[in-house]
């Protein structure tokens, strides 16, 4: 064992077992907000690849579905992980890419 892994491993054995209820499972807005993510998702893959409900592909247009334009960036080489670099990015993507 290295002395890289040492603290990994203590904190691995003092730490307790998960448990459902606090650790894992979700709150009440955070489950609604999962099942109505999922209606929206059935719903668009039934109307749009199934032909019996082609038809109701234009009555269940949700408002909320609206297509943002997007403006993909060139890979930069330019180190951001310091003040100087991040201005540096970000005059590359303003100056020299938009």
């Amino acid at each position: 064992m290295t002395v890289a892994t040492l603290p990994i491993m203590q904190h691995a054995k003092a730490a307790g077992d998960l448990k459902f209820i606090f650790h894992i499972c979700p709150t009440f807005k955070q489950a609604a907000s999962f099942y109505s993510q999922q209606q929206v998702i059935v719903v668009r893959i039934l109307t749009s690849f199934l032909k019996p409900f082609h038809t109701y592909a234009e009555q269940t247009q949700a408002p909320m579905c609206i297509k943002m334009a997007q403006f993909p960036l060139w890979v930069s080489t330019i180190n951001e992980a310091t003040v100087e670099g991040t201005i540096k990015v970000l005059e590359n993507i303003y100056e020299k890419q938009l």
